[in-house]
């Protein structure tokens, strides 16, 4: 029933919770570490390193399992079961991975984190799409090292686009304009 986990997480796997519907505890861009996987015919048990302390009382009524806290933040066990169309409706939330492998993550979805190191890659059909605070918010991601993947054409397309004035920073030039003629009269 799970054949898909078998290729998609590893231990060692670097994660980054998303679905917070299973426990808000497990927040939004939470990152942690696959420590164990047990895979059975109706589920999968994650042992899982979050980069966060709880305590075992607050872990008392949720879908996870606290283990002990670590020197980084707080060991858990976390079920995923297999789908079933009789399953109670509070348990389907458990047929849901809340989180995703943090080696590939948007932009968008990386914002508010830090990396030791973060490659970006910017396809030639995607230049017209990164603006100066998408480039700001990806390189701004490295703590240590980065190194971004782009044709030559790419980068002078993006570099050039920076420069241009824009529409909106021309509506605000105008909006101050007016503003300092209103003030004089």
């Amino acid at each position: 029933a799970f054949t898909w986990a078998e290729w998609i997480f590893k231990i060692g796997d670097r994660i980054i919770f998303l679905d917070t519907r299973r426990s808000s505890l497990l927040y939004n861009n939470l990152k942690g570490v696959i420590e164990d996987i047990i895979k059975t015919m109706s589920s999968i048990v994650f042992t899982i390193n979050i980069n966060t302390y709880l305590t075992e009382e607050q872990c008392r009524y949720e879908t996870f399992e606290y283990i002990e806290n670590t020197d980084y933040g707080t060991r858990i066990r976390l079920e995923v079961i297999a789908w079933d169309d009789d399953l109670a409706e509070e348990d389907r939330i458990k047929t849901v991975v809340p989180f995703q492998i943090a080696y590939a993550i948007s932009i968008h979805k990386a914002q508010g984190l830090e990396y030791n190191s973060v490659k970006v890659v910017v396809p030639s059909s995607n230049a017209e799409k990164i603006t100066h605070s998408i480039f700001y918010t990806a390189i701004t991601r490295a703590k240590e090292k980065l190194k971004i993947y782009w044709s030559a054409e790419t980068m002078d397309a993006i570099v050039k686009s920076f420069k241009e004035p824009k529409i909106e920073y021309k509506s605000i030039q105008l909006i101050k304009e007016k503003l300092v003629l209103e003030d004089e009269c």
